[in-house]
């Protein structure tokens, strides 16, 4: 999987990104590191990004709910902003 981090939402949920699309992933501990398995994959907006992760009953911090509030609407825009430049939310643990 050519992926990477965008955000941890919580200690078992994680939002991956790639060239196309955020990936909802949740963990699995395996002995001492912890396995991401993708569940949905959203290429459109955050107003889907959140139904979504309502829907598959994603535990979400609140500041992980913050920092995802202060993105643009469109994942195309998030992407332009984030993917080159890695700004303060790429790679963030939010707990």
């Amino acid at each position: 999987m050519n992926d990477r981090l965008a955000l941890r939402l919580s200690d078992g949920w994680a939002l991956r990104y790639d060239a196309h699309q955020w990936i909802v992933c949740k963990g699995r501990k395996l002995r001492s590191e912890r396995k991401w398995h993708a569940q949905t994959y959203i290429g459109s907006c955050k107003a889907t990004l959140r139904r979504v992760l309502q829907e598959i009953g994603a535990d979400i911090t609140p500041a992980a709910q913050s920092i995802i509030d202060t993105w643009p609407e469109r994942f195309v825009d998030w992407r332009k902003a984030n993917h080159d430049s890695h700004s303060a939310t790429v790679d963030r643990f939010a707990a």
